[in-house]
């Protein structure tokens, strides 16, 4: 029989496999949903953005120097790439990737920092565009949001900074992980939340998406943001699901099926169960008496 706190090398093959399976299928899958959101965010704002509805001259196209339009098709273009698809593969790629510690790292942190760059420019784009047009900042809900996964996103980009430093006492390190780790989630969940919020605001403003009797009438621009969406939503969630598959199936393997005094699928009871009896923690079966005290035992042999 196996022990829960056996290490997995331990374990028959089929269980100690199991997590590595299922963090790369999870994995995978939230890589291709990563790229599959910059290319339908790409196509939106460079060809289609404004299409479904009539606009002369056409608002569609990422020019840098019209700051009055279509410097504003950044602002989407640059939140997307930072917030989901670089930020799930700066991400995963410590994750995935069989590369030495060193490099691993360095993949992580590059990535990692391109994508708050890229944030850094779609907010650029966005303040740009509203100051051109004596537009207010920040009075949506949208906005609001979105400075604060921002914020969430730079802290937590600045305490990845601290693994860098080899001075920096592993103590702090080990202290500053946790941190680190949940900043890193709330800005993939905040930042789906933004993306989403942004998109049915753009929607709205343009009056896009509305002039249909069937969903088969949609134009390509409702069948792209409707997408891209999606897309987002289903990346994100795969990323935190091949975060969380090690830490979830080392839980299943402490906790049977009945409850936490029940014996697990190898057998055995966790002794860390406050409902377990005193004979199940210690290890004895029913019927089975413990051995002697050391005294008792000593005054038997003599």
């Amino acid at each position: 029989m196996t022990d829960v706190g056996q290490p997995a090398s331990m374990c028959p093959p089929s269980v100690a496999t199991t997590p590595r399976i299922l963090t790369i299928i999870f994995g995978v899958v939230a890589v291709l949903l990563a790229v599959a959101n910059w290319l339908l965010t790409f196509l939106w704002t460079d060809r289609y953005i404004g299409t479904d509805v009539s606009s002369s001259p056409h608002v569609y196209g990422l020019h840098w120097d019209d700051t009055q339009v279509k410097l504003w098709n950044y602002h989407p273009f640059f939140m997307v790439s930072g917030l989901a698809s670089f930020n799930i593969l700066g991400i995963l790629s410590y994750r995935l990737l069989p590369l030495p510690k060193l490099i691993g790292k360095a993949i992580h942190a590059f990535l990692l920092t391109l994508s708050v760059s890229l944030a850094c420019c779609a907010l650029y784009a966005v303040v740009e565009n509203h100051d051109t047009n004596d537009m207010l900042h920040v009075n949506t809900a949208h906005s609001w949001a979105g400075v604060a996964v921002l914020t969430g996103f730079f802290l937590q980009w600045l305490l990845g900074a601290v693994f860098a430093i080899p001075a920096i006492p592993d103590g702090v390190k080990s202290s500053a992980l946790p941190f680190h780790v949940l900043l890193g989630v709330f800005t993939l969940i905040g930042g789906a939340a933004c993306i989403i919020s942004g998109l049915s605001e753009k929607t709205a403003y343009m009056g896009a998406c509305r002039r249909t009797d069937s969903y088969t009438d949609l134009s390509t621009e409702c069948r792209l943001i409707m997408s891209l969406a999606l897309t987002v939503i289903f990346g994100i969630a795969a990323t935190i699901a091949a975060l969380l598959v090690p830490a979830i199936w080392a839980e299943r393997g402490k906790v049977g099926p009945g409850g936490p005094a029940s014996a697990n699928q190898y057998g055995s009871f966790s002794a860390n169960s406050t409902d377990s009896s005193p004979e199940e923690k210690s290890g004895l079966l029913e019927g089975e008496r413990p051995p002697p005290p050391l005294e008792d035992a000593s005054d038997d042999a003599a």
